[in-house]
């Protein structure tokens, strides 16, 4: 499934389902004109219009080298937002790091992610970086979900990556965006709700069998012998 990712822009939502998109990634921030952050009322405009929506949080590009203080004050700050938008409980929060890790750096990282955990629960930690980030975090379980950026990746994909994003600053429907793919069936999207069809009634009418007239009972006739109408006389006369 093809998707976007964007910030300040504001795409034609109904215009980027009709050229086949299939969900938007959006930053859990505080909402304001212009600003990164997803409203509620974004929120249920997105999946009105047949999208997937996807959250993500992001203080600053650096922020995951700051360990595990800045995990858990993250993390808080991301669940409130995501409550705020009613964001279900059962569904990722990617956290981005937004830069070109070193193996040096790895380690902090992590505990930036278990900082995030704490608040959030591992189940729902998801990580955006680099395919080394994600092959890393990965190995040891530091995130569970997984959001690799062709940048810094060299040309790589990890094959455990949810989601994809393969190329960026480009513009659809209106607005700068970039671009991705998801590489899983469950990849965290919070998909809009689809009506039950509705089955029109059937109307069955009663099975009326027709009446069918009894054959007529045609009258048997037995003609007497000269012997027995002489009989029949003769015990007319004794009475």
């Amino acid at each position: 499934m093809k998707g976007l990712d964007y910030s300040s822009g504001r795409p034609d939502l109904k215009r980027v389902k009709s050229l086949g998109y299939g969900f938007c990634v959006r930053y859990l921030f505080a909402p304001m004109p212009g600003g990164k952050g997803v409203s509620k009322v974004e929120a249920t405009a997105i999946r009105a219009a047949g999208l997937g929506l996807v959250v993500v949080y992001e203080e600053y590009a650096g922020r995951a080298k700051e360990g595990t203080a800045s995990g858990v004050a993250d993390g808080h700050i991301a669940l409130a937002f995501a409550r705020a938008i009613g964001f279900p409980e059962n569904k990722p929060i990617y956290f981005a790091v937004d830069f070109n890790v070193t193996t040096a750096q790895l380690p902090v990282v992590d505990l930036y992610l278990r900082g995030v955990a704490s608040v959030i629960g591992l189940a729902r930690v998801g990580v955006y970086g680099s395919y080394a980030v994600v092959e890393h975090c990965q190995s040891i379980q530091s995130a569970r979900w997984y959001w690799q950026t062709y940048a810094w990746s060299g040309g790589k994909v990890s094959p455990h990556a949810h989601l994809l994003q393969y190329l960026n600053g480009q513009t659809v429907a209106g607005a700068s965006v970039d671009l991705n793919e998801s590489r899983q069936l469950d990849f965290g999207a919070w998909m809009p709700t689809v009506a039950p069809t509705i089955p029109k009634p059937v109307v069955v009418f009663p099975v009326v069998k027709p009446v069918i007239n009894p054959p007529a009972i045609k009258p048997t006739f037995h003609l007497m012998t000269p012997a027995e109408l002489l009989q029949m006389v003769k015990n007319a006369v004794k009475k």
